[in-house]
């Protein structure tokens, strides 16, 4: 790899999952961005977001005659921090739901939500597993970190 392309494996680059511009995936090339995060909101689902993300990946920089692989990431926690939706995928319930499961569940359901969005093209999900451990350790109430109330923190549970 040239300096170029190993500095650009550092940062990830932000495209729309909705609705990203034409000059996104040269950009990305131009720049060498290794991996990139679908942010916003889209409800395309698994097959129109598979085309778009197979589109990032084509424009990804071929070194000693191979392509360099992409990671894709999105942030698909649940509640209501969800980028992806449609068709192939489902909801995923808050943090504290899923913290009420037992791990057989959780395990279960994480699996089925994670080859989802393998088929969407993703292929690193940055979900804040520090929620859901929380839950399951017994928070006793939540405190909004932001507008869509999507991290909670825990209080020690008394007594």
């Amino acid at each position: 790899m040239t300096q170029a392309q190993r500095i650009g494996q550092l940062f990830m680059g932000g495209v729309s999952a909705a609705r990203p511009s034409a000059t996104d995936p040269r950009t990305l090339r131009d720049r060498h961005v290794g991996p990139v995060m679908l942010t916003g909101r889209s409800s395309a689902g698994t097959t129109v977001t598979r085309k778009v993300v197979d589109g990032f990946r084509g424009q990804a920089d071929t070194v000693a005659g191979h392509k360099v692989g992409l990671l894709v990431s999105t942030d698909q926690e649940g509640g209501q921090v969800q980028v992806l939706s449609g068709p192939g995928l489902s909801t995923i319930p808050n943090a504290l739901t899923q913290g009420g499961w037992s791990t057989s569940t959780l395990r279960s359901r994480a699996a089925g939500w994670a080859g989802r969005l393998k088929s969407a093209g993703v292929n690193l999900e940055r979900a804040h597993f520090r929620q859901r451990r929380l839950a399951q350790r017994g928070v006793r109430r939540r405190v909004p970190a932001g507008p869509r109330d999507d991290h909670a923190q825990a209080l020690p549970r008394a007594g």
